[in-house]
């Protein structure tokens, strides 16, 4: 079952046949994302040890695709977003010694303060997949 909610995290890519040096900027609503290119190939996904939801142990194949090269901060977040999200506030989870939920924390509002160039955090997994559905349309990439 995924979590109702989710930080986005950073991924670091680090194999050096994993991130090429392909990189493209796109200017969306007088915003600019970079993305690099990663490239296509083969992996073993599991572990032979590993728990049941680990096994078995197979062949993953993935085919090309771009990836931002940074987190998606506030204000990229904000002005991808439709104007019918506008409402859709769900509230958050936060970790305060235990995972605990508040209907009145958003993305917009986490009770503390940031500026539009930190990372955007408090957004579900559907809202993440509007945002990159949203973003793959008008870039038309």
């Amino acid at each position: 079952m995924l979590p109702k909610f989710l930080i986005v995290v950073l991924l670091l890519v680090t194999s050096p046949y994993v991130l090429s040096s392909d990189l493209v900027t796109v200017n969306i609503n007088d915003t600019s994302f970079t993305f690099s290119k990663i490239m296509a190939g083969n992996f073993d996904m599991g572990d032979r040890q590993g728990q049941d939801d680990e096994l078995p142990v197979h062949s993953v194949s993935i085919n090309s695709f771009y990836m931002q090269i940074s987190v998606v901060t506030i204000e990229q977040y904000a002005r991808l977003r439709h104007p019918s999200d506008e409402n859709n506030n769900n509230g958050c989870e936060y970790f305060d010694s235990g995972w605990k939920y508040s209907k009145r924390l958003n993305w917009q509002n986490l009770g503390y303060k940031q500026n539009k160039q930190h990372p955007v955090v408090c957004v579900s997994w559907i809202d993440v997949q509007d945002y990159i559905n949203r973003l793959n349309s008008l870039s038309k990439h």
